[in-house]
């Protein structure tokens, strides 16, 4: 999804991957992204960087094109 240029990647770092806690499969594709965390919404908002990753999970062009969070 995201990719390094390698003329810009002084550090030479590996390009980040999707990496959720589960995806349902059916037929032997990836048809769901779901993810996991811990956290009290009815006292704390669901955090930035959570949408973020979910958002990311969504458009990645695994499954159908949706993130669940649990």
């Amino acid at each position: 999804m995201f990719i390094y240029t390698s003329r810009f990647n002084p550090c030479h770092r590996k390009s980040p991957t999707p990496r959720p806690n589960f995806e349902i499969m059916k037929d032997g594709k990836v048809v769901k992204l779901l993810d996991t965390k811990y956290r009290a919404l009815w006292g704390r908002s669901l955090l930035a960087k959570m949408l973020y990753q979910l958002a990311i999970y969504a458009v990645s062009g695994i499954g159908d094109k949706t993130a669940t969070i649990f």
